[in-house]
């Protein structure tokens, strides 16, 4: 299976690649298939991506950071696969602040979040492997965590117990030192693609999409750096989409701890939400662009020292998007 990309943000290929887990999953059911309404698959099917068309038009995401150099080292494989079958489903890759490169990587065993990591000018550390070999893998979210450690979430399904995991490495080094932080989840929801994002002062949020019978929602969990006990909170309702699957999700944490939230929903349409610190609830959905626009590649939302959001979009013809909200701190 081949999917051509307009952008190298690979969202296309994400989707693609979530609609094959949930094929799996399905396929593996023994007793109701936990995804209604998608073919149950025996089988994930060899996944290539290719790209075109990029260019001047194409919108670069805030938070990449691009670099130059004069010429290109030596290649070398950093995922060396069993056999010919071994296929690499969602990569990421991210530098702290003391310049360790980390690579994080999942494959078609749904099995796996593997690792690895490069001190500056330096060797690329084993391949690790963050998930505990048990658990299937459905969603992953990588960010930068507070004092610019590195931090992933992801979607678990335990031999049916499902959470949602948090594990961060410690700026400078290059193994997985901390033990993940389960958030656990209801039997009958089944968490799956997400984010993570932390302000400097360490106030954190992992928000994931969520199918439950009869819905679609997003749910969020947050991480207090002051509280007495500092741990990741019980899920929290943000919005219900029964239209359709919510995906693309994005998220940044202000300083005062406010929460911006951005993400498509069931009809591909760009939603945005807001969480004021200490408060039960979180905004009513605002929908932004255009009427008929439709989201193709990732969005993003960033925060100013202020605590305004920017989020920004390109809509179905690739023309440049973007939006500000503004909200109040309750404490």
């Amino acid at each position: 299976m081949t999917v051509l990309e307009r952008s190298d943000d690979l969202a296309l290929t994400r989707l693609v690649t979530q609609a094959l887990f949930h094929a799996r999953a399905n396929g593996e059911a023994v007793a109701e298939a936990p995804y209604a309404g998608v073919p149950a698959r025996a089988e994930i099917p060899r996944l290539t991506t290719a790209i075109f068309g990029l260019g001047g038009h194409d919108v670069l995401v805030v938070r990449q950071r691009p670099a130059a150099t004069k010429s290109w080292g030596p290649e070398q494989v950093l995922s060396p696969g069993p056999d010919e079958n071994y296929d690499v489903f969602a990569f990421f890759l991210l530098t702290d602040d003391t310049g360790v490169s980390t690579v994080l990587w999942t494959d078609a065993s749904l099995a796996t979040i593997m690792t690895r990591s490069q001190l500056p000018g330096g060797q690329w550390s084993p391949a690790e492997n963050l998930a505990n070999g048990t658990e299937t893998v459905m969603g992953v979210g990588v960010g930068e965590g507070p004092h610019g450690q590195v931090a992933v979430s992801w979607a678990s399904n335990d031999q049916g117990t499902k959470s949602v995991k948090v594990r961060l490495r410690d700026t400078g080094a290059t193994s997985w030192t901390q033990e993940p932080a389960v958030i656990p989840q209801d039997a009958d929801e089944s968490p799956g693609a997400q984010t993570i994002a932390f302000n400097a002062h360490g106030d954190g949020v992992v928000i994931w999409a969520a199918e439950v019978p009869g819905d679609r929602l997003l749910r969020a969990s947050y991480y207090d750096v002051d509280a007495d006990d500092p741990h990741w909170s019980e899920p929290v309702p943000v919005t219900s989409d029964a239209a359709g699957y919510t995906n693309m999700i994005q998220a940044a944490v202000a300083p005062n701890g406010n929460v911006g939230l951005i993400w498509a929903n069931g009809n591909l349409r760009v939603s945005a939400a807001t969480y004021a610190a200490g408060s039960p609830d979180w905004s009513d959905p605002h929908p932004l662009g255009a009427s008929g626009s439709t989201l193709q590649v990732m969005p993003d939302v960033i925060s100013d020292a202020d605590g305004q959001f920017i989020a920004v979009w390109p809509d179905v013809w690739g023309i440049f998007e973007g939006a500000g909200i503004t909200i109040t701190d309750t404490n």
